[in-house]
């Protein structure tokens, strides 16, 4: 996912769990055409990201920070680093997503980065690495 249309996504999981649209109207206090115009947008503000992450329980944030790890490096390492200058910013352990995971993984097992790459660029522990390489490989196994 390279280019992100965050109304696109939000439409698609709107529908997934079937939210009517006077829900919708009643949770923005809008109009349907004014929350129907958000589906177009390909950028919306974070208050308006973080309404409708509270509507369909889904962190739509989470989105653009897989983006960063995956096409930019920015790694935890670096967020942790950041955390100096903004003191209010909390970076949790646990911020890879199972799609992050795999695609490090994926780029070690194809030789694509190393090990030591890996752990440089994108600031998983070397243990955490080893983990998610064994992980993959029972269920590579358990496929078959």
């Amino acid at each position: 996912m390279n280019e992100i249309h965050i109304g696109k996504l939000i439409r698609e999981a709107c529908l997934a769990l079937q939210i009517t649209d006077e829900r919708m109207e009643n949770f923005f206090s809008m109009p349907y055409a004014e929350v129907e115009n958000m589906f177009a947008q390909e950028h919306l503000s974070t208050d308006l990201l973080l309404k409708w992450s509270k509507l369909l329980k889904f962190d739509f944030f989470r989105i653009y920070s897989g983006h960063l790890m995956m096409y930019h490096g920015i790694s935890a390492k670096l967020l942790k680093e950041k955390t100096e200058i903004c003191a209010g910013l909390d970076v949790r352990k646990n911020l890879y997503t199972p799609e992050i995971k795999n695609f490090i993984v994926n780029k070690v097992q194809t030789n694509q980065i190393t090990i030591p790459e890996a752990i440089e660029k994108y600031g998983v522990g070397r243990t955490t690495l080893f983990r998610w390489i064994a992980k993959f490989k029972k269920q590579e196994e358990a496929k078959r």
